[in-house]
């Protein structure tokens, strides 16, 4: 591999290092404000099925790889490019690559620190997946306004209302219930005149629900693991399974 080619990809390891550390960091800080143990019917759990425990693995694992990585660029050179390229990241910085980049941002800490904590954890993982897929699987930049917009002002909003106890878990879970039928409705007038995105849709359409719907019952039911916030679908799922 050329020299110069080896110094782009160091910096650009650089710079992902540094923001997924930013990220892994704030997610564990996040993580911690989870009760590590909780007490039902006077027995109290042990710290292996708190809710903050995947969190936190996955914080911990995230960042861990970063700074592997983040060693890697600097051995490398890639920070001293970084330094060096610096006035041209300015100019990169309004280019369509740096927006998606800031628009993936936003969709992660809307998920983490909107809906997470406010409404129902299987709701939150679905609406987010949704939102998510959608515009970058289907390649369509029409389809951020559909989907990126309403997620992130409904996120914004959910952790408004929850963070001031203005609307009730379940107020806010209906809430979410409406994002996810606008989103679903609103992106498929979008792209029902073509086929082939059409199939991408429902592709879409089902891996946001089939993942929570296999994950959240594994851990809820299977390792007993209580989730960061149970609303009215957990609770169903509760019924159903005693």
């Amino acid at each position: 591999m050329e020299n110069s080619t080896l110094l782009k990809r160091r910096r650009s390891d650089f710079y992902t290092s540094i923001s997924i550390l930013i990220l892994a960091i704030a997610m564990m800080l996040k993580s911690f404000t989870f009760p590590m143990k909780e007490s039902y019917a006077g027995v109290e759990n042990v710290w292996y099925v708190s809710p903050a425990l995947l969190p936190l693995l996955v914080s911990g694992l995230m960042i861990l790889l970063s700074l592997v990585l983040l060693k890697k660029a600097i051995t490398d050179g890639g920070m001293q490019q970084a330094i060096e390229d610096f006035p041209a990241l300015k100019a990169a910085m309004f280019s369509e690559n740096f927006l998606r980049f800031i628009i993936i941002i936003l969709y992660l800490s809307s998920y983490v620190y909107g809906l997470i904590p406010n409404g129902d954890f299987f709701l939150a993982s679905m609406i987010f997946l949704f939102a998510f897929i959608v515009p970058f699987y289907l390649d369509s930049n029409n389809l951020f306004m559909t989907s990126f917009w309403p997620f992130a002002l409904g996120s914004l909003a959910i952790g408004i209302f929850g963070h001031f106890n203005i609307l009730s878990t379940t107020t806010i879970d209906f809430i979410m219930i409406g994002i996810m039928v606008y989103m679903i409705f609103f992106c498929w007038l979008n792209i029902k005149a073509n086929g082939q995105q059409k199939a991408k849709w429902r592709i879409s359409l089902l891996t946001s629900v089939i993942t929570p719907l296999v994950l959240i019952p594994a851990f809820k039911f299977g390792l007993l693991v209580p989730l960061p916030t149970e609303g009215i679908v957990i609770k169903l799922m509760e019924t159903i399974v005693h």
